[in-house]
C-alpha cells in the first residue's frame, strides 16, 4: 500500500465525516442534497485513492479485490456507488423531498423504535405518544425532525441498470433510507477500510 494514497484517502474520510454531520444538522432539502453529493464524493474518492495505492502490490491488490467483491454484493455499499455515479453522470437526483418522517425514540434510551410515518398536507406534530390496545405508552416523540428519503438510482440508463435503496448493510436492516442515516450506517465500514488500508502500508513498510 502506498504511503501517499492512504494519506489522501484519510482526507476524503475526514470530509465523508464532515458530510454526514452536515446532513444530521440540514435544515432544508438543499443542504441535504449538497452534503449528500459531497458524501458520495468522498466516498468515491476513497475507493479511487486505495485501489490506486494497492497496485504494485501483491497483498494490497488482493485487499482491496475483496474491497471492491463487497462492493459489488453489499446493498448499502452497492447504493453508494451507484448513487455516486448517478450523481456524477446522469440528470435524476438521488433523493426526494416529497415526505416527511416522524421518528420515534424510546422512553427510556432514545433509541428509535422502529416506526415511520409520512406527514400529508403539512401536519406537524411536536409531540406523540404511541400506545397499543390500551397499554401504557410505549414511545414519546422527543423532536420532530423533517428527513428526505432516497430514490432509486442509475448506473446505466440506457442498459436499465438500477439500484434500490438499501435494506440492508452486512446482514442488519436498515430502517430509514434517508442520505443522513445511510452515511451514518456508512461511516464505520469506511473507517474500517482505511485501518486495513494503514495495517498494510504498515506492513509494506516493515518488510522494505
Amino acid at each position: 500500500m502506498k504511503g501517499v494514497a492512504y494519506e489522501q484517502a484519510c482526507v476524503s474520510l475526514r470530509k465523508c465525516q464532515v458530510s454526514a454531520d452536515r446532513l444530521k444538522l440540514s435544515s432544508s432539502f438543499e443542504q441535504t442534497c449538497d452534503a449528500w453529493a459531497d458524501f458520495l464524493l468522498a466516498t468515491s474518492r476513497i475507493y479511487s485513492k486505495l485501489e490506486q495505492g494497492a497496485n504494485g502490490d501483491t497483498r494490497s491488490k488482493s485487499w482491496f479485490d475483496l474491497i471492491k467483491n463487497e462492493r459489488k454484493k453489499d446493498p448499502l455499499l452497492r447504493y453508494l456507488h451507484f448513487a455516486r455515479n448517478a450523481d456524477e453522470h446522469g440528470l435524476k437526483p438521488t433523493a426526494t423531498n416529497s415526505g416527511k418522517r416522524i421518528d420515534f425514540v424510546s422512553k427510556d434510551d432514545n433509541s428509535l423504535v422502529g416506526r415511520a410515518f409520512v406527514l400529508a398536507g403539512g401536519a406537524t406534530f411536536h409531540r406523540l405518544s404511541v400506545s397499543e390496545n390500551g397499554s401504557p405508552p410505549v414511545a414519546y416523540t422527543k423532536t420532530v425532525e423533517h428527513k428526505f428519503a432516497l430514490v432509486s438510482v442509475a448506473h446505466n440508463e440506457r442498459h436499465g441498470d438500477y439500484c434500490a435503496p438499501p435494506e440492508t448493510h452486512q446482514g442488519q436492516a436498515i430502517l430509514f433510507k434517508t442520505p443522513d442515516n445511510i452515511a451514518n450506517i456508512a461511516m464505520p465500514y469506511l473507517t474500517g477500510m482505511l485501518a486495513g488500508a494503514e495495517y498494510l502500508l504498515s506492513s509494506t513498510n516493515g518488510n522494505s
